[in-house]
């Protein structure tokens, strides 16, 4: 069975400062997202905070990718 997306007892939060978006879990574990992709998920962080959306199932969605990326399963393709 795969596992949920969203975890209802997991709590995250999130922080941005010089390039490096800090995703951070109720057990104090830490992912990095660096450089102007960090800026740009950072920003859209900040829209959605702002009109009220939810944010943990936006946050746990961001963490699983961010664990899958630096895991090595999502690889960003090469452009030709």
């Amino acid at each position: 069975m795969a596992e949920p997306l969203f975890e209802i007892d997991r709590r995250y939060r999130w922080s941005y400062a010089d390039d490096r978006l800090l995703l951070t879990d109720v057990t104090n574990a830490t992912l990095a997202v660096n450089g102007e992709l960090a800026g740009r998920i950072a920003d859209g962080l900040q829209m959605l905070e702002a009109a009220g959306i939810y944010m943990q199932p936006v946050l746990s969605l961001l963490w699983h990718a961010a664990a899958a990326g630096s895991a090595g399963l999502i690889c960003p393709e090469e452009v030709s």
